[in-house]
């Protein structure tokens, strides 16, 4: 969730092909059997279950595949209605609302399972999850009672606001983490009923960023804030220089200070979203919203904090390295030494045999360091 490319596995899953699918795990990619995701849905009872699907991912599905896919999530999610307890159980001290996932699939194409889910939406389903929302506007009428949980990876508030207008309920945000990891402080509110507080004045043309980027040279000696006004934990006890020394020394405490307040903004922007609908302008402030902010985040410019094992989705071989070399070659040192008009002695100043290649001063370990940064 959202769905990922697996790697071949020896194709362990296609011994039951029905009764289990392929997931990516914190110690890898493992094969998850139905009967066990449902066993553990009924012990731990969650406040929201969304069932399992078949998906197929980087490629178009043909049609004998797409059918295979629409009879095995229906019967899947057949298994868990009719296996945990729902709210409407009579004498239910646990229960778990259950959501439905809907193929990215056309409407058409799985029209049979649809209808299936229409008769449960009274009973045991309280909902569905969308893994492609451009196909919410085609659902069966009865379907619109339910929660909608969007599924998309959305890159931007923009794409939010789209959805929601939509009728989306709910969503998966990987946009929080995503600008976190880049070393960007979020800075955009909704309804935006004038320009950003750090930005122009209101009469300028220009579009304003989504978020500001600490790597940036210009936050070295900025004492201010994360965002002017924010009330996040750390806007009020840090600022911006503090935050960028943590990122140019790669301090993991950089990136907990962004996360808490990107998760404020989130929160904040959610909040709006919320107000303007009961406040019936939300149309108009989407507009606003639109005029107001850039289409999309700041370009990444700075390195992240480095990927530990547990937290890749390895696809096979060929892939490029997650974390960049903290070694260069001494290639070009190597030469200098090959280049040297004499071999080195005791009598030989510093300076000789640094031209040389041999040794580093200490007024050139500052330069050297930074160049093993990059």
């Amino acid at each position: 969730m959202p769905p990922v490319n697996p790697p071949n596995l020896n194709r362990k899953s296609e011994q039951a092909p029905n009764r289990s699918i392929i997931i990516s795990t914190s110690v890898g990619f493992q094969i998850l059997d139905v009967d066990e995701f449902i066993n553990d849905a009924q012990k731990l009872s969650p406040d929201l279950v969304i069932g399992l699907s078949d998906n197929v991912v980087g490629e178009a599905p043909g049609k004998r595949r797409a059918e295979k896919m629409v009879d095995r999530t229906a019967a899947w999610t057949r298994k868990l209605l009719q296996s945990i307890a729902t709210p409407g159980d009579p004498g239910s001290s646990t229960a778990s609302y259950a959501l439905a996932p809907i193929l990215p699939l056309s409407v058409a194409a799985q029209s049979q399972y649809l209808a299936q889910l229409e008769d449960e939406m009274d009973n045991r389903l309280c909902g569905f999850a969308l893994y492609d929302t451009a196909c919410l506007p085609d659902l069966p009428e009865r379907l619109y009672s339910g929660v909608r949980l969007s599924l998309d990876e959305v890159s931007t508030p923009h794409k939010v606001l789209d959805e929601v207008a939509m009728g989306v309920d709910l969503f998966v945000f990987p946009l929080v983490g995503a600008a976190t990891d880049a070393g960007l402080a979020l800075d955009f509110a909704f309804p935006a009923v004038q320009a950003p507080i750090d930005g122009p004045s209101e009469q300028s043309s220009e579009r304003q960023p989504l978020a500001i980027d600490l790597w940036t040279k210009d936050h070295a000696t900025d004492l201010g804030p994360l965002r002017k006004g924010c009330s996040c934990f750390a806007c009020g006890t840090h600022h911006r220089a503090y935050v960028h020394h943590l990122l140019d020394a790669k301090e993991m405490l950089a990136w907990v200070l962004l996360q808490i307040h990107n998760h404020h903004i989130i929160d904040a922007f959610f909040s709006g979203i919320r107000e303007s609908i009961s406040r019936d302008s939300f149309e108009h402030d989407v507009e606003n919203f639109n005029k107001i902010y850039e289409s999309e985040m700041p370009e990444k410019t700075g390195q992240g904090p480095r990927v530990r094992g547990y937290q890749m989705r390895s696809e096979g071989p060929g892939e490029k390295k997650k974390n960049p070399s903290r070694y260069n070659t001494l290639d070009d040192i190597r030469q200098k030494i090959a280049d040297a008009p004499s071999e080195p002695d005791a009598t030989m100043k510093a300076t000789s045999l640094e031209n040389q290649g041999l040794v580093v001063t200490r007024e050139s370990k500052t330069s050297i360091g930074d160049e093993l940064d990059k």
